[in-house]
């Protein structure tokens, strides 16, 4: 049987149907949307400076008057607000597009040369102390290392940075494996993010983990670890690989690769841990 719901004229029901005013889909609904979509053109514009021409609204919510006339108010007069026609396609379009020219690339008609970071990413890795840019309170003392370390992000984009598609940052990371009795290494590496405009050199309350990076050592090649020799330090014999940590960054996605002894391992595994990436 088709439910029917019970008439309440103080909640808006009757006959089934939920009413809601004109005023309060303008103030609950698309008020608190509209408010998020200006501050994020605001944050944007900021990160590029004054060489703005316009912005341009597109997709089905970017056809919206409301939303325009919204955001025009609340932008400099000298920027004019743009909903083009067809607008509300575009982000189809736009898809379709760039799976051409990423499987075709003869076929792509339009093709995005760089981007701009939205946020800071990078990884924790052990360092020694520099009293010139370390905080004191962050160092420890190493025996392994007979020296003072400290836990320091390595960034491999910094927000408002404007990175090449395709293209990688790598940051140098080594991995000293022990032969028999030794401190076992470190094998999960945390990539993590900050919206700071200028990111710390520590982990801070607003730097978060977005995924981690999972290293197999059973999967390295046995001639690796002998092309890197054995080398003793404080009493333990150790294979010491020296590499890099790579992330790709394009549209909607990240990869992340590692290399060791000049050779690319598929020996990392991503588990994203919260959205908003």
């Amino acid at each position: 049987d088709a439910l029917t719901i019970r008439v309440n004229d103080s909640l808006g029901l009757n006959h089934n149907r939920f009413a809601v005013s004109r005023s309060d889909m303008k103030k609950r609904i698309f008020g608190p949307i509209t408010k998020d979509v200006i501050c994020l053109v605001q944050e944007q514009i900021a990160m590029v400076g004054d060489n703005v021409a316009a912005v341009v609204l597109v997709g089905g919510f970017g056809q919206s008057a409301f939303l325009k006339a919204e955001l025009q108010a609340a932008l400099p007069n000298d920027i004019p607000v743009l909903q083009p026609k067809n607008g509300w396609i575009a982000v189809v379009k736009g898809a379709a597009i760039h799976g051409l020219g990423y499987y075709h690339p003869n076929l792509a008609t339009i093709r995005v040369t760089s981007r701009i970071a939205r946020r800071s990413y990078g990884t924790c890795l052990f360092t020694p102390y520099d009293m010139m840019r370390h905080d004191p309170k962050e160092a420890v003392w190493s025996a392994k290392e007979g020296e003072m370390m400290v836990s320091e992000i390595c960034w491999f984009i910094k927000k408002g940075q404007s990175y090449p598609e395709g293209l990688f940052a790598a940051i140098d990371y080594a991995i000293d494996i022990p032969l028999g009795s030794g401190p076992e290494p470190q094998t999960e590496i945390e990539i993590l993010c900050n919206d700071d405009p200028e990111p710390p050199v520590h982990c801070n309350s607003r730097t978060g983990c977005i995924a981690r990076l999972s290293l197999d050592l059973d999967r390295i090649p046995s001639s690796t670890l002998q092309a890197a020799g054995v080398t003793r330090i404080n009493g333990h014999r150790y294979f010491c690989l020296t590499g890099a940590i790579e992330a790709s960054y394009g549209s909607a996605m990240i990869t992340y690769k590692m290399k060791l002894g000049g050779v690319t391992h598929d020996a990392l595994t991503v588990r994203y841990e919260q959205e908003g990436i």
